[in-house]
């Protein structure tokens, strides 16, 4: 068993990356998947707080290692049901990032630092690459070196965003960071360039057409796919400030569909079940491109309707010579409606 790596990242923090990683890993656990989780974000090390509460914290996490050098063989992952392992940040021994560690993270952004941490992270990887089917890396947010180097060892990566502007400029940056960097160590290394399976817009709020998916497909991730758009839901964000497993509590939602779908359409897991109603359990925006597509009726709605008053006046004016305040009034009515129709097929555009 060769575990397939996937990093999990994002170019600002709040985009839901945490809630993610860890739903699929569930996921893909109770499909019959063995699934290591790791926790890589230590500033917030908000994987470990989700999975697991505080007394259950195991004796050695990731900083341990880091900051006091123990032996790999000490860590450990904790065991979250059959299927489903993680690696904390944290232990019981450092069980909150406190300002000295701050520090001294910061203190190893430089070359030599940043090798430690490569290093610290290869020798995990290559220890539990061969008892788990996947390993999934919730990395830190932002597009510092600390971010972005999970990547280097991962086979496929996920680029997570919001809706707004500032994300997709940052996730851009990020993805051109990850470019930068994997060039310069793929010639000095020769390793195998990871692939970006796409990104995944996080509760939006707005409804996104083609054209709008489109465009950030082509402008802002440079002709990379949208994997899904998951709109806001109030209960999975509660089951995420209430430390509860949306795969248990909110099977029904369009969170827990969408991540289904990206499982078993990109990370091949075969083992997953597709339910016969298919659409069910397409992407957002799949749904949306749908609802965009009525949208675009209402115009020929009303060109319709624009013809068949033309027909109709020109008809009867020919044979019952009506009066022209009728006449007028038919007129003013097609105007109104060419102006309606005009409208509309501009609105259509903007959405």
């Amino acid at each position: 068993m060769t575990g397939k790596i996937i990093s999990f990242i994002s170019g600002k923090g709040g985009t839901g990356k945490t809630l993610i990683s860890a739903t699929v890993g569930e996921i893909l656990a109770e499909n019959n998947y063995k699934v290591l989780l790791i926790d890589w974000d230590f500033g917030t090390r908000g994987l470990t707080s989700y999975l697991l509460p505080l007394e259950e914290i195991p004796t050695k996490g990731i900083l341990d290692i880091i900051f006091d050098e123990i032996n790999f063989d000490n860590l450990q992952p904790f065991k979250i049901n059959s299927n489903l392992d993680i690696l904390p940040s944290l232990s019981i021994i450092r069980n909150s990032l406190e300002y000295s560690d701050i520090v001294r993270l910061n203190q190893m952004i430089g070359p030599q630092g940043i090798n430690k941490l490569k290093n610290i992270l290869y020798n995990i990887l290559e220890n539990f690459r061969h008892e788990y089917d996947y390993i999934l890396i919730d990395t830190r947010s932002g597009i510092e070196i600390l971010s972005i180097f999970p990547v280097f060892f991962s086979d496929w990566y996920i680029i997570i965003c919001e809706e707004d502007r500032t994300s997709w400029r940052l996730s851009s940056t990020l993805q051109n960071a990850i470019k930068k960097y994997m060039i310069d160590i793929a010639i000095t290394n020769k390793i195998t360039i990871p692939i970006l399976l796409g990104f995944i817009l996080n509760e939006t709020t707005t409804v996104f057409t083609e054209k709008m998916i489109n465009f950030l497909e082509l402008d802002v991730f440079n002709r990379n796919k949208c994997l899904a758009v998951i709109p806001f839901e109030e209960n999975v964000r509660k089951t995420f400030s209430e430390d509860k497993s949306v795969a248990m509590y909110c099977k029904k939602s369009d969170f827990y569909k969408n991540l289904l779908n990206i499982a078993y359409e990109y990370f091949k897991a075969d083992k997953i079940i597709k339910k016969k109603d298919a659409s069910k359990d397409l992407p957002a925006y799949f749904t949306i491109r749908k609802t965009t597509s009525t949208r675009v009726l209402l115009p020929i709605v009303t060109t319709i309707i624009t013809l068949i008053t033309i027909f109709i006046f020109t008809t009867y004016y020919s044979k019952y010579l009506i009066n022209q305040s009728t006449i007028f009034i038919i007129l003013i009515i097609t105007f109104m409606l060419s102006i309606i129709n005009t409208i509309l097929h501009y609105f259509n555009k903007l959405i």
